[in-house]
């Protein structure tokens, strides 16, 4: 139960009642398993300085979940916004901590309420996607509890996230799917958090390290926490057995807490092309957009006026979204 299988699942037990839970990435789509909603990027949901609006994005983003079977939406990002270049800083909210935990907080309510895992990710301080299994972020302890880790600590004390994901990186010289500090003493310890801590997929890299320093469950599949590397280290006393039963409790509990050992995740009353979604989307993308400079009253544009509107760079065509 602690490596994933099919590349999107957590392993099911059909002799004992128990699913195969189902994953989809997020944050701005439920992208896998056909086409879904696809919702402003979370730079443009933050900009729109509007709680209730992330609740709407989050809520419509669970009923896609829901259409499709999804148990999991890997979802929101919410790394800090601290260099230009990170290639996945649109997908993040912004590089305010208090910000970013107010839409997350709502986001992740809005999901769940639907009866789907938010996973708040990429536990932390992952502020590079390039060379993204090898750099180390080197934080102080003031500096992670004020930028980096409140949004994390609003998902789990006040939105109650199902789930956390950890990074590829580093911080303070140690991986995080093994940085028993984080993991345990911060997250589980001293937030409480009673969820799921899930690798990011194939960021494991030391199955004894992983199962002590406070990983759950190891995605896409048990490369690394698995029989043949565990049960000998059980068995000589080097991880404990309430380690690894502790890992599956907290799946168990959540699957028990989302209702999803009582129902079909499939829900057939939600439509696969959600017009009621669409209209959340276009709320979102209207009020993220920023005007910076009005020169000569251009906006709001005139009809009347305008023979042709010039798209221009790369994603103009085809859109990426």
């Amino acid at each position: 139960m602690i490596g994933g299988v099919d590349d999107f699942f957590v392993r099911g037990i059909p002799r004992l009642g128990l699913p195969r839970l189902k994953m989809a990435d997020g944050p701005i789509g439920v992208r896998n398993y056909g086409p879904a909603t696809a919702m402003a990027g979370g730079i443009a949901l933050a900009a729109t300085w509007n709680p209730l609006l992330a609740q709407r994005v989050g809520a419509e983003l669970g009923r896609d979940a829901r259409a499709k079977g999804v148990h999991f939406l890997l979802g929101p990002g919410v790394n800090i916004y601290r260099a230009p270049m990170n290639g996945r800083n649109f997908e993040y909210l912004g590089e305010d901590p208090f910000l970013a935990s107010r839409i997350a907080v709502e986001y992740i309510k809005g999901v769940q309420s639907e009866g789907v895992s938010a996973t708040i990710k990429h536990f932390m301080g992952n502020n590079s996607e390039f060379d993204r299994h090898n750099t180390d972020s080197i934080i102080d302890e003031r500096t992670m509890r004020e930028i980096y880790l409140p949004v994390f600590e609003a998902a789990v004390k006040e939105a109650r996230v199902g789930a956390i994901m950890d990074s590829y990186n580093l911080t303070n010289g140690v991986h995080l799917t093994q940085n028993g500090y984080l993991n345990t003493e911060v997250a589980k310890r001293e937030w409480r958090f009673d969820g799921i801590m899930m690798s990011d997929w194939f960021a494991t890299y030391d199955g004894v390290a992983a199962a002590n320093g406070g990983l759950d469950l190891e995605m896409p599949a048990g490369a690394f926490m698995n029989r043949k590397t565990l049960l000998p280290t059980v068995q000589q006393g080097k991880v404990s057995v309430a380690t690894i039963d502790d890992k599956v409790r907290r799946i168990l509990r959540t699957a028990i807490q989302f209702g999803w050992l009582d129902r079909d995740q499939t829900d057939l009353s939600v439509p696969r092309y959600n017009q009621q979604g669409r209209q959340v989307a276009l709320a979102a993308a209207t009020e993220g957009m920023v005007l910076l400079k009005n020169e000569g009253n251009l906006l709001p544009l005139k009809k009347s006026l305008i023979k042709s509107i010039a798209v221009i760079g790369p994603d103009a065509y085809p859109a990426v979204p």
